[in-house]
């Protein structure tokens, strides 16, 4: 029988190869520093994103990790610790010039933050980007909105439903009469009257 030796393709040990494993030591200062970033209001997500990061890499987390818990590339985790080595703390932040140019000022959102605090009416993310448009000439996406917001410490809250117009006058007379009658069958014990809401002096069924 005749043997037959397949040679090896340099390319395929070459792509075979990992790359060296980025090792990030923070000093106490470093890590607190990063951590307190992470929390301040104002700060663009991304950066926030990169600070966190650094901090998973430095307290052991593999590349391979991050990139899982995070949703993101290895060579997206890997760039953001080549930028941490060449430029620390200022390669957390974009380089000027880079991406879109923003249509709008810093003032327009001192604006709606301010028409959050002092209006007496609540808003949404749809009506601020109204606001916006008509009175500053700035056009929004509600979600675009929202998120800056949200990076500026902003919550959104549900707020409580109310009838427009409120009940029709009728209808109120008539349930206002059906538990006047309640009130008549229980004092005569014909009947066991229990509020479902336990306090005894809503008009109106739960809508459960």
């Amino acid at each position: 029988e005749k043997t037959y030796k397949i040679a090896e393709n340099p390319l395929w040990r070459r792509n075979k190869t990992l790359p060296a494993p980025l090792k990030i030591d923070l000093i106490e200062e470093e890590d607190k520093n990063l951590l307190e970033l992470q929390k301040l209001a104002g700060i663009p997500y991304r950066v926030k994103e990169r600070a966190e990061l650094i901090r998973l890499r430095h307290n052991g987390w593999s590349v391979e990790k991050i990139a899982q818990y995070k949703g993101k590339s290895p060579h997206t985790v890997r760039d953001c610790f080549h930028r941490w080595k060449k430029r620390g703390m200022e390669g957390l932040w974009e380089k000027m010039g880079r991406g879109r140019k923003k249509k709008w000022k810093e003032d327009d959102l001192v604006y709606v933050e301010k028409c959050l605090e002092e209006d007496s009416r609540t808003y949404n993310a749809a009506q601020l980007a109204r606001k916006l448009a008509t009175e500053r000439k700035v056009v929004f996406s509600q979600d675009r909105l929202r998120k800056i917001l949200k990076a500026r410490g902003w919550v959104w809250k549900r707020t409580r439903y109310k009838q427009p117009n409120g009940a029709a006058p009728q209808v109120k007379l008539a349930k206002k009469a059906d538990l006047d009658w309640l009130f008549w069958a229980h004092s005569a014990g014909e009947i066991r009257l229990k509020f479902l809401d336990e306090s005894g002096f809503s008009l109106w069924s739960p809508v459960s």
